[in-house]
């Protein structure tokens, strides 16, 4: 669910920390309030930590598309802005951990958790000791008194996960972000491309005309249709004749004779996507705009959908494309590096 962090924006953050307000409140605890018995503080823990997983991902759903224009900024944030003194948050905009367990826990609650903890220490050190007895004298006794105090120290440190977990779900929320950071760097670009608004839209409109790179694309386009169809129809043909060249094992790399992947079907989608959209909408949506035919709104959305799409495609394509050259650079027959500065 990390990648959702990408997907946050100013209003799903607020419908999430008002859902886990309510929540939080319902827990908290208030002075002469019978009730606040029922519950257990380790009740409470996994109450909140359930809670606001849930508030994390309905609120985030129910702003997808204003989440996606934010995914750069998130990914500033997250991965440059963020260190190790940041506070850990339950839910964005509802205060750090400490505080929202601090809030649901009476000082009764605190008095156990320390006597909990204490007792959990005393357990593992006692236990630690057995089992150095053990390894010395190997008596039947210290067996027995190793399994005793490991499985004391299982049941009271059970008690402490619930509330570990609300500390641990937050720092790993986080830096699994982090971890993945270049993976998810090419999902920047297709978002910032997408909602670019650095040029007004007839402008951006003419240069997808005009540019030398979309020419390329539509060229690249049908270069990929066309290879596609010969490896259909004419390769099965005369598939004897091109295994038996020499520079066959490389290019099998990509051809794949005889062997359809989803990544041929994705590729030729994104080419057909591509033409389809430049001819019969991106060539067509400067005269149509002149004319009061199509509004700017609608050719704002359809030329950020399409941009998008593409993108998405693009980057499942590109990234197979360079896993498929990596294996076909194994595969060839490389000049050997010497290491010499002078040939004597």
């Amino acid at each position: 669910m990390a990648p959702l962090l990408l997907l946050r924006s100013p209003a799903s953050t607020m419908l999430a920390a008002r859902w886990f307000q309510s929540a939080v409140d319902r827990f908290e605890v208030k002075a002469n309030d019978p009730e606040q018995e029922l519950h257990t503080t380790a009740f409470k823990y996994a109450a909140l930590l359930l809670c606001s997983v849930i508030v994390r991902v309905v609120a985030t759903l129910r702003h997808p598309i204003k989440g996606v224009k934010e995914v750069p900024a998130n990914w500033r944030r997250v991965v440059l802005c963020t260190d190790m003194k940041t506070p850990v948050e339950l839910v964005p905009e509802t205060g750090s951990v400490r505080e929202i367990l601090q809030r649901v826990v009476s000082d009764k609650g605190e008095a156990q958790q320390s006597t909990i903890l204490i007792m959990v220490v005393t357990a593992f050190a006692c236990g630690a000791g057995a089992h150095f007895a053990r390894s010395i004298w190997s008596a039947w006794i210290w067996l027995g008194i190793t399994w005793f105090f490991e499985l004391c120290w299982l049941i009271l440190g059970a008690l402490l996960v619930a509330g570990m977990f609300c500390h641990l779900i937050g720092w790993m929320y986080r830096f699994s972000l982090k971890s993945t950071a270049l993976l998810w760097a090419p999902l920047l670009h297709v978002v910032k491309s997408t909602f670019d608004e650095s040029l007004p839209l007839d402008m951006k409109l003419q240069e997808l005309c005009v540019s030398s790179v979309w020419r390329l694309i539509r060229i690249f386009s049908w270069v990929t249709l066309f290879l596609l169809s010969l490896k259909v129809v004419i390769l099965p043909q005369v598939i004897g004749w091109w295994n038996a060249q020499p520079w066959s094992s490389v290019l099998n790399v990509y051809v794949m004779p005889n062997e359809i992947h989803t990544w041929h079907i994705v590729a030729a989608a994104n080419s057909v996507f591509a033409l389809v959209g430049y001819y019969l909408f991106i060539e067509r949506a400067s005269r149509h705009l002149s004319a009061g035919a199509w509004s700017s709104a609608f050719v704002a959305n359809v030329l950020q959908g399409f941009t998008f799409v593409r993108g998405f495609l693009s980057i499942y394509t590109i990234t197979v494309g360079v896993y498929l050259t990596v294996i076909a650079a194994f595969a060839m027959d490389w000049p050997r590096w010497t290491g010499r500065i002078f040939p004597w």
